[in-house]
Order: C-alpha cells, then structure tokens, then sequence
C-alpha cells in the first residue's frame, strides 16, 4: 500500500467521506459475522504489530481478537519493549525496524508528536490507537453505533458533556463529517481552540457548537456523551479539573432535560466524577453495546490498511 496516498488513520481529519462510510459498511457485515466470511474479508498470512506506551483494554482486545477471528496475527509491544526515542533507538529507527516484520501497526502513545514521526519513517500503514491529539479507532466505532442505533445521521443532535479529550476531538470530528449536529457543553477555558474548531467544520455538512450552561446543551438531544475528566498526563491537574468539571456531572438531573437521550461513555469511567453508578448502570446507558462496536470496528480498520 502507498502509505502516502492513504494518510494512514492518524487522526479523523485525515479521512474523506467515501473512506469512512466504507469502513462503516465493512464494520455492519462484521458486526453480524466477526469472521469476515460474510464480509469478504480474510487477514490470512498478515500481520500487525500493537505498540501500545499506554495502558489499554478495548482498543488492544478489538485489534488482537479481530485479527484472529479473520485469520491473521497481531503481535503486542509494551512500551518498554518499543522505546519510542528513549534509550539508544530512535523513534524513527523503531519504525523502520518494526517496519520489515509486519503488514501494518497500531501505534498508542501520549505525545501525537511521537507517532507522526513514527508515521513517517514506517513503511507500512500506522493506525492511530490513541494520542493526546485524537482517537480515531473509538470515533469510528462510535459513527458505526450511531448509525446502527438510529434510522438516520442527518442532523441527528448529540451532546457531549465534560472535557474536550482526544475522543471529543476525534468524535465531533467523525460526526460533522457525518452529517451530526454536535453540541460541546464545557467550561470555556476547556474547549477546543479556535483553530482546532474550524477544521472540525469544515470536515463536512454537521455542525458544531459550545455552550456554558450543560442544560441547555442536552435539551432536545438524542445522545449525551462524556469521557473522563482527568485524563492519562493531567493527574497534576486533578483538583483543578474536578472543581471546574463539577457542574458538568452526567447524573440524574442533567437527564431529565433530554428525557429522550441516551448515554455514551467510551470507557473507562470514574464513577462518581464525570458520570454517576446509577446513569452508567442504568436503562439508559448504552456503553456495554457502544464497547463491543470497537471490534467490528477495528477489524474493518484492519481491513482497511492491509487491503492489497
């Protein structure tokens, strides 16, 4: 594959509409057989290396069991085994390295910095399995719940409720491409920037908007959506973060402003923080189902960069 030409799913913005509705077709007929004989899809006699500097559990198990449920292999690296520019190899010497055994690789790291340059020295593709800047595995996953859940995306309303993560990011990114109308709803020194903003608008027909005030942001909501408030790389910034969060608490109250919404968590969730026991584990909460699209997902990713 020209890695070139494919831009190698570092972040959502770096895919069209053709390229995402794709990979939504392919992750349906996955969804209703993970082992691609519906689906046209064989990994046979490839590879793919997970070099994960970050904890993980969905992104690792939806990579490494789709793999194997469509016949091909995935190999894991922790961080100590893959330096990343610590120690005496260069993250561009990691690259070129891991390049020569594998199909493609799945690179989850906290600096976006490191697995661009890594991007650039591969000569196979690179799949974003998270950065500080994006998450673009759980955002397609994401679209490809939505889409499964709702009759249509066109102007479907969502709201997401907290810090503006790598999953906002990717998430509000995936979304206007959609066609969705995404509401931010954040204190306004925790909101993307400005420049950050723009490009997300101009990625396609959806919309995107902030507000202060989280009632007004679910009102007429079909999703509610939030994600931790201190996340890998800000515990410094914990006690800070928690006051400042602390009107935009997913709970019972918030909910009966969008009586029709589901909730959406990406996982792992601080009971308590930015989302209650009784929302998380309650009749609305739709997190168990919107987990188990990161393998179809995934493997429609999978797919994609090892197609021929």
């Amino acid at each position: 594959m020209d890695r070139a030409a494919d831009l190698d799913l570092l972040t959502i913005a770096d895919l069209d509409v053709e390229t995402v509705a794709g990979l939504c077709a392919t992750a349906e007929r996955l969804d209703r057989d993970r082992t691609g004989a519906t689906a046209d899809v064989d990994l046979s006699g490839r590879t793919v290396a997970l070099l994960f500097d970050r904890p993980s559990t969905r992104t690792r198990l939806g990579f490494e069991a789709g793999a194997a449920y469509l016949g091909g292999h995935a190999v894991a690296l922790s961080g100590a085994e893959v330096q990343f520019g610590r120690g005496t190899e260069t993250t561009g010497d990691a690259a070129r390295a891991v390049s020569a055994f594998v199909d493609a690789v799945v690179v989850r790291v906290g600096d976006h910095a490191t697995l661009e340059r890594f991007a650039d020295a591969a000569a196979v593709p690179v799949v974003n399995g998270l950065s500080d800047r994006a998450h673009p595995c759980e955002a397609l996953a994401d679209l490809h719940f939505l889409a499964s859940r709702f009759e249509t995306l066109d102007g479907l309303r969502v709201t997401w409720v907290g810090d503006c993560t790598n999953v906002a990011r990717s998430f509000a990114a995936v979304c206007v491409l959609a066609g969705v109308d995404v509401r931010v709803a954040c204190p306004p020194a925790y909101r993307l920037d400005d420049a950050a903003a723009c490009r997300i608008r101009s990625l396609g027909p959806g919309s995107l908007r902030f507000f202060t005030d989280p009632v007004e942001a679910v009102a007429g909501t079909a999703v509610v959506y939030t994600d931790s408030w201190v996340s890998m790389g800000r515990e410094a910034e914990r006690e800070e973060r928690l006051a400042a969060f602390a009107p935009y608490q997913v709970n019972r109250a918030l909910l009966s402003h969008a009586p029709e919404a589901v909730v959406m968590h990406c996982l792992p969730a601080t009971r308590g923080e930015e989302v209650t026991t009784d929302v998380l584990d309650g009749p609305r909460s739709v997190v168990r189902e919107q987990a188990r699209t990161r393998l179809p997902m995934q493997q429609s990713i999978l797919r994609h960069v090892c197609a021929d």
